[in-house]
């Protein structure tokens, strides 16, 4: 009867296992010098290679005639072990045998020595599925078996098991396999099995698979079985959902320039062409990923086309540093929900991903320029105007004219603006950009003060600037300042802060707090023309205080 593939193209020796070099290469010296250990410890994901290098290791170390530490699988013992007849491996699935009583029926008959080889091998699948009361009773056979037992012992969740369990054991971490490796094997399984197929539509598989080779090979599998041993590139993504792979390429090129319409007509082709988003969300962070390497000049190693890698080395040069970051880092964000459908996430992500911010302050700093000295009076309602342009462009510093400021016994200082007007000198602004602070938020939205959250007390200010060695934040109330002049009466909380202001700011400054008293202007406005409208009052006119960023 015909194996699955999996089955039937598992390695059978230490030099077909892929993507663990290392591994293989400290297991064969180990079998040369005869130095093997009472316990190992494979970990990894679901087909790395776990429990086919177990098997090939238990050939190795029983074998009659090794080579070089492999196993030449001709003797009787290997072709046993090959097989699953060998009395002197015995594998346990910890996932159906999990309980003390099994263990302690293991415990008894370790004592048995090996019928044919030199040692006896325990193969525990799926240790983390073991009680804490199973673990505990092998945790003494485990430090001191007999000279004839080897326990290897392989998890997928290496954090569930014991650490006394995990310490007495030689520990190997086997990495998920990259896609380059899966792609390889499969060509030299579709040579083997005679199936005509490409490059492109092996690497889809390979995609698919997540790093797991098992999986490759069972949806290689299945494919053959469905449309014969003539595989296209079409009939292949169709099957796997996954196709439209210029329609991604495209994309993150499109992303890449800025081109926000462009790249919402591609969503909605992908989407109603019932396209698999995740995978090509997926696909996005892999290109992203090359067009970085090619901007640090780093090799890029991928199984793309040689048309494809000379657009990303072109990509790599046209674009900047800072321009790839931003993308890579708005694709990272993306989190498709169970709760939403994937499309509305995904979109946001792009739409973020694709605005070309530094237009943006390119175009405001000229504005800036046009613009020498600007006086604003009181009435004018400059705070308004930058929380309606904060989504767009960056938050710029006001200068504000020396006046006296109120300093505490600890040396914490506040400033209060009541009613002066303030003059601004945009000659002398440096402008603190909104991806800063937004930075400065995230880093500390886990920080914690005595009572409040320092991100929080820091996200509802409405303005910041930094004037000569001072950041100053402005709050619209009150109640809001005060409570961070609270929190940072403690000295360790203040530095927290400005630690982080340095961090992301790249150099340290005092942090000042303030109410400005003109941003309530348009509130109070508002209060009066409501007064008059509920006495029966006629509104003809109304004065629009327009904010600086739109004169």
């Amino acid at each position: 009867m015909d194996q699955v593939f999996y089955r039937k193209w598992r390695p059978r020796k230490f030099s077909e296992v892929i993507g663990q070099d290392s591994i293989v290469q400290t297991l064969c010296n180990a079998v040369n010098l005869n130095r093997i250990a009472h316990a190992y410890l494979f970990t990894g994901s679901k087909g790395s290679g776990k429990t086919s290098t177990a098997r090939i290791m238990a050939k190795a170390i029983n074998c009659r005639n090794p080579i070089d530490g492999e196993p030449d699988n001709e003797c009787q013992i290997c072709v046993d072990i090959d097989s699953m007849k060998s009395l002197d491996l015995i594998e346990i699935d910890a996932a159906s045998h999990r309980g003390i009583d099994d263990i302690r029926s293991l415990k008894n008959n370790v004592n048995f020595k090996p019928t044919a080889g030199k040692y006896k091998i325990y193969i525990i699948d799926e240790v983390h599925m073991l009680t804490e009361a199973a673990f505990n009773a092998l945790l003494k056979t485990l430090e001191e078996p007999p000279p004839h037992i080897v326990f290897i012992l392989a998890t997928t969740e290496v954090h569930k098991v014991l650490p006394t369990i995990v310490s007495r054991c030689q520990r190997f971490n086997f990495l998920s396999l990259k896609v380059e490796d899966i792609v390889f094997r499969l060509k030299k399984l579709s040579l083997d099995e005679g199936v005509e197929i490409g490059g492109d539509a092996l690497l889809q598989v390979a995609q698919v698979a997540s790093g797991s080779l098992r999986d490759a090979e069972n949806i290689f599998e299945r494919l053959i079985l469905t449309y014969g041993s003539k595989l296209e590139l079409e009939t292949v993504q169709n099957a796997l959902n996954v196709g439209y792979e210029n329609e991604s390429f495209d994309l993150i090129r499109y992303i890449l320039c800025g081109d926000t319409k462009k790249c919402l007509e591609i969503i909605h082709t992908i989407e109603i062409g019932g396209n698999n988003l995740r995978f090509t969300h997926k696909t996005l962070l892999e290109y992203i990923r090359l067009v970085l390497h090619a901007k640090t000049s780093a090799e890029i190693i991928s199984p793309l086309s040689d048309e494809k890698v000379k657009t990303i080395r072109e990509w790599g040069k046209q674009y900047s540093l800072s321009r790839i970051l931003y993308c890579f880092n708005r694709l990272l964000e993306i989190k498709f929900s169970r709760d939403l459908m994937d499309v509305l996430p995904f979109e946001l992500g792009i739409v973020e991903a694709s605005t070309d911010i530094s237009n943006d302050i390119h175009n405001q700093e000229m504005d800036i320029k046009d613009s020498s000295n600007i006086r604003i009076d009181k009435n004018d309602n400059f705070g308004t105007g930058i929380s309606e342009k904060k989504d767009n462009v960056d938050l710029i510093k006001q200068k504000v004219p020396e006046q006296k400021v109120p300093v505490s016994n600890n040396g914490n200082s506040s400033t209060v603006i009541n009613n002066q007007d303030i003059n601004i000198n945009l000659d002398n602004i440096e402008q603190l950009k909104l991806s800063q602070w937004n930075e400065i938020l995230k880093f500390l939205r886990r920080s914690k003060g005595k009572r409040f959250n320092l991100s929080a007390l820091l996200r509802v200010s409405v303005a910041q600037r930094i004037e000569k060695e001072s950041l100053i934040i402005s709050y619209k109330h009150p109640s809001h300042r005060n409570r961070l002049e609270e929190e940072i009466d403690d000295i360790a909380i203040r530095k927290v802060l400005e630690d982080a202001f340095e961090q992301f700011l790249g150099k340290k400054y005092i942090m000042q707090l303030e109410v400005a008293e003109f941003l309530k202007t348009e509130d109070k406005e508002k209060n009066l023309v409501n007064a008059a409208e509920e006495l029966g009052a006629i509104v003809i006119g109304q004065v629009n205080h327009k904010s600086i960023q739109n004169e």
